[in-house]
């Protein structure tokens, strides 16, 4: 769990923005803009710019998928990434429709090193990555036993279920033998005995995808904890996803509520090797833990995540390093819930508080930026 936007809603958010975007450029139309041909070329952009941001909310869809996919082996994850690829192509397609219309070809030097440079043009790599994808969609359907007679079981597990909400779990059994089987063991409680479900194969066979769903009555408050097997009783294939790793574990909630901050920057010219932050944090749900990431400067520096501690008057502090140069930093809260936050939220402010640099006392080394 982590406050950081996730891939997925980076990804929405480009979505809303293009629509938004070309709404209200829409809305200005409608106004009768004093220059037809002025408007018309900043509606042009506009809608440029919009088929940039769904391809990259395809693009970033895609990847997050394909992503999962490589550490699961779970075959819906594949089918997404292609099926998003596929959707950023022809947004890239519409993008270069825009802009051969509002630009025709345009000498780029700096960048591209080209004297007619075409957005079109810069496409045409899309199918190579499409090509990739489906060499890795053959291979995966080549995939045999491994040569210990042990199966693949790919899975994603959700990131949170609803109590009292039944739940769908799929899994990919990536064998091509005939008369599989592949099951669950679930159970809401350490005390409770794990209860054994059969999984059933989607429509479509060549998929090799098994679902189930967990009963509405099994998603009490708390967490859900369970793990897959799959066997084949003719080729003597079996596996339980409990013999490489930990048990599943979902947190079952109805509470998506993220952390709220209150916090004062220090006032003034802050100097010396450290400086105290504190910073109070208020959830619906028992705080787990709280971090400062701090980056030092110049900003080629990483962020360092430091845990912060609680202190008697419900806050939390820490001691953060700081040098002559400057720090930007910036504040995560997670409950136990599951929930996390960022603070500043980068949608609101800018991402991150700073520390200016100061000339360093005579002789202690340091640079002014």
């Amino acid at each position: 769990v982590s406050g950081k936007m996730t891939p997925l809603e980076a990804a929405d958010y480009l979505g809303a923005a293009a629509a938004t975007s070309e709404a209200e450029i829409e809305r200005a139309a409608m106004l009768n803009p004093a220059s037809l041909k002025n408007f018309e070329c900043i509606r042009m952009d506009i809608q440029a710019l919009a088929w940039l941001a769904r391809y990259y909310r395809d693009r970033i869809t895609s990847a997050t998928h394909y992503a999962f996919y490589q550490r699961t082996t779970h075959h819906e994850e594949l089918s997404l990434a292609h099926e998003y690829l596929s959707r950023a192509v022809r947004d890239w397609d519409r993008l270069s429709d825009v802009t051969e219309e509002h630009f025709g070809v345009v000498p780029e030097y700096i960048r591209m090193g080209e004297k007619g440079f075409r957005w079109r043009d810069e496409g045409r790599g899309l199918g190579v990555d499409l090509a990739q994808m489906d060499d890795m969609e053959t291979t995966f359907r080549k995939l045999p036993e491994k040569p210990d007679n042990v199966a693949t079981i790919g899975h994603v597990p959700p990131a949170k279920a609803e109590p009292r909400k039944a739940l769908e779990l799929s899994a990919t059994f990536a064998t091509p033998r005939e008369e599989p089987h592949v099951y669950i063991f679930y159970r809401n409680s350490e005390q409770a005995g794990f209860a054994k479900m059969e999984l059933h194969q989607t429509s479509e066979p060549s998929e090799r995808t098994w679902k189930v769903t967990i009963p509405a009555d099994k998603l009490v408050p708390g967490y859900l904890e369970y793990y897959m097997g799959a066997y084949s009783g003719r080729w003597g294939v079996y596996d339980e996803t409990i013999a490489h790793q930990p048990p599943f574990r979902v947190l079952v909630n109805a509470n998506n509520t993220k952390p709220t901050f209150a916090f004062t920057p220090p006032s003034g010219p802050t100097t010396g090797s450290s400086v105290n932050m504190t910073v109070r944090v208020n959830a619906s749900a028992r705080i787990k833990s709280v971090f400062v990431y701090y980056k030092l400067m110049p900003s080629y520096y990483e962020f360092v995540r430091m845990e912060m501690q609680p202190t008697t008057d419900g806050r939390y502090a820490a001691a953060v390093p700081l040098t002559p140069e400057g720090i930007l930093y910036y504040f995560e809260a997670i409950d136990d819930d599951g929930n996390a936050a960022n603070y500043p939220n980068f949608l609101v402010q800018t991402p991150y508080f700073a520390i200016d640099s100061w000339a360093p006392p005579p002789g202690v080394g340091g640079t002014r930026r």
